[in-house]
């Protein structure tokens, strides 16, 4: 199939496939170390803050190790990276992205791989936010989910990428003061560059549209990150003693999560000596599961109310630390 391409004035689209075909210009050697760090010896993840991420979720740290044995043993094939570079700060998803800086938007897996076999740089594709997308941050999810996009069925697009970017531009509208429902012309574009969905598919995505509700967050979390971002915070020294929960969601944070709490303090564990520990500090990771709770911890007062009630709590339990943690949302 022949693709038609504007290189003169590119598309989002058409700076995928040039990305994929190997034929955009713009290709530096970056250094790996400001993607990726190194949880503790030997263990590596990505700096969450150094991506933007199409994908309804981030990170598999279970592929990442099956591609690491694999390269291990001789099988190694590593493709370029993309990033956008940011020439001017610029606010995406309400996170502030400071002038002359980067964002990893494809090969988030790769650069972490790379980093476990040894290497300290990796060949990227470098596209300008102003000159090549226009500042316009709506086009970046189009350029991340077409690099997603594979013709044979391997780890390709999700359609719930693609649904997630349909909201991005009804919510960009609505903060306009338009209409929710795309042009016909925006609508045309989904049609043109997302061949894996059809008239009934987008109809019944632009119907279920809410600006808050149970719609899912930007970001997303599975199973595997959730384990892997406990696992990791109990390998850092500054929570060494504690008991590190896993994950629970914002509506999770009060009886359920201090209830698990209390219980495993009061299990504990047994030393190297021999001698049972029922520690005293405690850590619970939150995070947002959708769009509601996204909104909640934005306007800062479910926050307020979490840190206060975890005061009163860590003083009347007579724990030394009840601490929480908001996973980005």
């Amino acid at each position: 199939m022949s693709v038609k391409v504007n290189s003169s004035n590119p598309t989002p689209g058409d700076i995928a496939f040039m990305i994929k075909s190997e034929k955009w210009g713009n290709i530096e050697e970056m250094d790996i170390d400001n993607f990726v760090y190194e949880v503790s010896p030997k263990e590596y993840a990505p700096k969450m803050g150094s991506i933007i991420q199409s994908r309804t979720y981030t990170y598999d740290p279970g592929f990442v190790e099956r591609q690491v044995r694999k390269s291990n043993a001789g099988f190694y094939f590593s493709e370029p990276a993309t990033l956008v570079y940011f020439p001017e700060e610029t606010v995406i998803d309400d996170q502030v992205i400071p002038s002359n800086s980067y964002r990893l938007v494809d090969r988030t897996h790769g650069m972490v791989i790379d980093k476990y076999i040894g290497k300290t740089k990796k060949t990227c594709n470098i596209v300008n936010y102003k000159h090549d997308l226009n500042s316009d941050p709506l086009s970046i999810f189009r350029c991340a989910n077409k690099l997603n996009e594979t013709v044979i069925e391997q780890q390709g697009l999700e359609d719930d990428a693609i649904k997630n970017e349909i909201y991005r531009l009804m919510d960009q509208r609505i903060s306009e003061g338009k209409a929710a429902k795309p042009s016909d012309e925006e609508r045309q574009s989904f049609f043109d560059d997302y061949p894996q969905i059809d008239e009934a598919q987008w109809r019944l995505w632009v119907s279920y549209h809410t600006t808050g509700g149970r719609r899912s967050p930007n970001i997303q979390y599975s199973k595997d990150e959730l384990q892997a971002t406990q696992e990791q915070l109990k390998k850092f020294k500054q929570y060494e003693g504690y008991v590190i929960l896993a994950p629970r969601t914002i509506k999770a944070w009060t009886g359920e999560a201090i209830g698990s709490a209390v219980w495993e303090c009061c299990e504990g564990w047994v030393d190297g000596e021999g001698k049972k520990v029922q520690p005293r500090k405690v850590l619970i990771p939150l995070y947002a599961s959708n769009q509601k709770q996204c909104e909640d911890l934005k306007d800062g007062r479910i926050e307020a109310r979490i840190k206060s009630k975890f005061k009163a709590l860590e003083k009347f339990l007579k724990f030394d630390a009840l601490e929480y943690m908001l996973l980005q949302y």
